[in-house]
């Protein structure tokens, strides 16, 4: 049961990955969302990890999530970093 809620947290993720990349694609040069959800979904990662150890569960399940959100905020970084120096 625990492992099918971290598959769809993660299908979830990925899914507003997808949505957030396509909103970047258009031409909307905004940053913040990808640090955002990098910051929201780290916290929320590490949060189930904490449970799964507590009920037992194999903690690795939660490091896809994990790493996703450390993507996310790499990208946001990233375009901040590049926005900045475009002077924007």
């Amino acid at each position: 049961m625990v492992i099918q809620i971290f598959g769809i947290i993660l299908a979830v993720v990925i899914a507003v990955g997808i949505i957030m990349a396509l909103r970047a694609r258009r031409g909307k040069n905004d940053y913040r969302p990808f640090i955002r959800l990098g910051i929201a979904v780290i916290v929320a990662s590490l949060v189930l990890m904490i449970i799964s150890l507590l009920l037992q569960i194999i903690f690795v399940i939660g490091i896809p999530i994990l790493i996703l959100s450390l993507i996310y905020l790499t990208i946001g970084l990233v375009s901040r970093t590049r926005l900045q120096s475009n002077g924007r």
